[in-house]
């Protein structure tokens, strides 16, 4: 069968671990990815027009199956064209009950096979609203290739673990019965105030989980419980007498990587589908517990006993064993509540994920090291191997760059020009790597071409007929770069149509479809962004000459690179404005006495072997990247792509727009407190393996996403301009 697994959740490890299980069954699989947030119907068209283009590819492509993971993103309209694909269409509840008033009771009715993620009490709520039996227990599901078996791999950081969230008016009191236990605990997740002093740092990837979860012997679920949702938007009468829920996705995790667990429940309460888990009523209970079971011995027993478990009847391969079965019978409607609750255990997955991840952790035999102690971060770091790899992976990009078969002229304008790291810049010695021919106008020296902009939204109004006409040789291209001058219309139009000039701008740094964007994105051919996520949403007001264009660095800088000598210190600090470094004191002061470099392109970028210092900070260790706080968003820096290829492991901080540039915790660090940093080096000092394969991993992402001569080879091709 063809499935078409639709849009998906935070927890993208669902949809994808489902895809290599569905795929090792044989099935064929479309994976649309995430395609938007929220827990209420949508209705804004910007928010609808990712939806209703994958609806558009499965009615092309005529999947059998479509598996809905949020059924937020499907209102009734969009619900009903989907529909025209002519496939079943599934819904899988992850919220389920808490979302019943908002956005699964609504439309239940109208899918063709429901899958909860509750209990028996849940289903039979369900029932009694609905008047029949409206699906199955489906709980959540991973694999271990998203998260692979781990116990007892490293030196114990804490004995126990908690792996979510306690920040929010729901949450907030399971960082009181965690922090308030007499034990060695690490909470990992937004804590909001820790009085406690038990935060173990925000973990941004499933590589992070998979590393903190082989640095504790225990782990420890606080569930939600439903009555703790009254007076928010998610209540509704009754919702607190349907209890809580049974298994979050942070006990499959656990599992998968074969961590002991001690689950809260209420009181009278059991999980008996997954019986190696210990359950305990409060705070008392659980310290008591985990007590016994990091003094009694036999944690490595219990380990793999929970990772069989898992294998079983908590695996993506197990979720596709059942699916399968009830896509194909209907056996399940005559069954009562507590039937269908347990109906998932029929299905042994073990087979299945013992080919998707690999190796099993059966044949993992290593017993958890006893104790918890706390590594100081090294003070030296062999990373001659690694420095060899990444120097290997610089000549290759550097010997690899694009060269036009057929050179353009191009006339190259925009501001920054006495910036050696500028944007303007940047893309000027990449042009030139290329082998085109660059006139480069500054408005400055251009002010007779140049007129006032009536609406006051630019800078100036280019008057590129005339422009063109200035200079000898004839221009094939004029590139705007930044979004401060905007080409006249009529000039603009009668060049494309009487001579086939093209007119591009790339740098725009807009988030938002804006009317004053709207005027020069009219106007060129095509327009690249820095947002990642803009050009949908120029897309749904019907300009789809828009494009993801990052900043990034050229061949020129990669030359400058390789005639550094081995890593000069072990801090490089990048910002776009001296002004920046004050404004993160909090976090830099953490690492005064480390040697460190600062870059400021504001100040540093002025000077005339700027591109030099900017290689020489980039040649650290490690590089913290800060945010630009001149542009909305904020942006990220402008010099990311510079200290990625370098091999410089770079440190971002959350919340930057777009929120994922690069792979957190893959090929980048993320962080947003002071003291976060420390914790997550300290793993990676412990851990060679790892911080090699991080750091090469961002040298790869950096070559293959953020090279501007790539890039602007993408954007020219659009015109005709051939490369080798």
């Amino acid at each position: 069968m063809k499935f078409m697994l639709f849009d998906g959740i935070l927890e993208t490890h669902l949809a994808s671990s489902l895809e290599r299980a569905l795929r090792a069954r044989g099935h064929d699989v479309i994976n649309t990815g995430k395609l938007g947030h929220g827990f209420k119907f949508l209705t804004d068209p910007l928010q609808l027009a990712p939806i209703e283009a994958a609806i558009d590819q499965a009615i092309a492509e005529r999947p059998d199956i479509v598996f809905v993971f949020r059924p937020a993103s499907l209102p009734f309209a969009q619900l009903w064209r989907l529909r025209k694909s002519g496939a079943r269409i599934v819904a899988w509840l992850s919220d389920d009950p808490v979302l019943w008033k908002l956005s699964y009771g609504p439309v239940i009715d109208h899918y063709d096979l429901v899958l909860h993620c509750g209990n028996a009490t849940v289903l039979d709520f369900y029932e009694q609203q609905h008047g029949r039996p409206t699906g199955i227990n489906f709980p959540f599901w991973t694999d271990g290739v998203s998260f692979p078996y781990v116990y007892g791999s490293k030196e114990p950081e804490s004995d126990v673990m908690f792996l979510g969230n306690v920040h929010d008016q729901v949450r907030r009191d399971r960082y009181f019965r965690l922090s308030g236990m007499d034990l060695d605990l690490r909470i990992h997740g937004n804590v909001g105030s820790d009085y406690n002093n038990v935060w173990g740092g925000y973990l941004d990837a499933d590589a992070e989980v998979a590393d903190a979860g082989a640095r504790t012997r225990l782990a420890i679920n606080i569930p939600q419980y439903f009555r703790d949702h009254h007076g928010l938007e998610t209540w509704f009468d009754g919702l607190d007498k349907l209890g809580f829920f049974e298994y979050p996705s942070r006990v499959i995790q656990y599992a998968a990587m074969g961590i002991p667990l001690i689950s809260f429940v209420p009181e009278g309460s059991a999980l008996d589908t997954f019986p190696e888990i210990y359950c305990v009523n409060d705070s008392a209970q659980a310290e008591a517990t985990a007590r016994q079971l990091l003094e009694g011995g036999g944690l490595s027993e219990l380990s793999l006993a929970m990772w069989r478990r898992f294998a079983s009847h908590f695996s993506a391969g197990s979720r596709v064993l059942a699916l399968e079965h009830v896509l194909a019978n209907d056996d399940w409607r005559s069954l009562d509540a507590v039937q269908r609750t347990r109906m998932f255990t029929e299905f042994d997955g073990t087979e299945i994920e013992r080919d998707v991840s690999g190796s099993a952790a059966e044949a993992s035999k290593q017993t958890p090291v006893v104790g918890s102690v706390f590594p100081r971060p090294s003070r030296s770091v062999e990373v001659g191997g690694t420095d060899e790899q990444v120097r290997s992976a610089a000549q290759v990009h550097l010997d690899t760059v694009p060269i036009a078969d057929a050179p353009l002229n191009i006339a190259l304008i925009g501001t920054g020009w006495g910036d050696h790291v500028s944007t303007l810049n940047t893309t000027l010695r990449g042009l030139r790597n290329m082998g085109h021919h660059v006139d480069p106008v500054n408005p400055y020296n251009f002010r007779g071409f140049i007129s006032k902009d009536p609406f006051g939204e630019y800078s100036g109004v280019v008057d590129v007929v005339g422009l063109r006409e200035h200079f000898q040789r004839r221009i094939d291209v004029f590139l705007f770069v930044g979004g401060y001058y905007l080409p006249d219309v009529a000039g603009t139009r009668m060049l494309r149509d009487d001579h086939g000039v093209k007119t591009l701008a790339i740098g725009l740094e807009g988030q938002n479809f804006t009317l004053r964007d709207s005027r020069l994105v009219s106007i060129v051919d095509k327009a690249g962004f820095v947002n990642q996520l803009t050009p949908q949403k120029f897309a749904a007001h019907g300009l789809e000459n828009v494009t993801y264009y990052p900043d990034g660095f050229d061949r020129s800088y990669v030359r400058l690179l390789l005639l550094q000598n081995g890593r000069y210190r072990r801090l490089g600090v990048f910002a776009q404005r001296e002004a920046h470094f004050g404004l993160h004191r909090r976090l830099l002061d953490e690492f005064r006495g480390i040697d460190s470099a600062r870059f400021a392109a504001d100040v540093d970028g002025t000077e005339r072997h700027g591109l030099a210092n900017v290689s020489r900070v980039a040649n650290s260790l490690l590089s913290i990247v800060l945010p630009d706080m001149s542009r909305k968003g904020p942006l990220p820096n402008r010099l990311l792509g510079h200290a990625m290829i370098a091999g410089s492991l770079p440190v971002l901080t959350r919340g930057i727009a777009p929120t994922v540039i690069s792979n957190p915790g893959e090929d980048s660090i993320l962080i947003a407190q002071p003291g976060e940093l420390r914790l997550k080096l300290r793993r990676l000092l412990s851990d060679d393996d790892a911080l090699e394969r991080l750091r090469v991993n961002s040298v790869s992402f950096a070559s293959a996403n953020l090279a501007v001569e790539e890039n602007l080879a993408g954007v020219l091709a659009q015109e005709g301009s051939q490369v080798r």
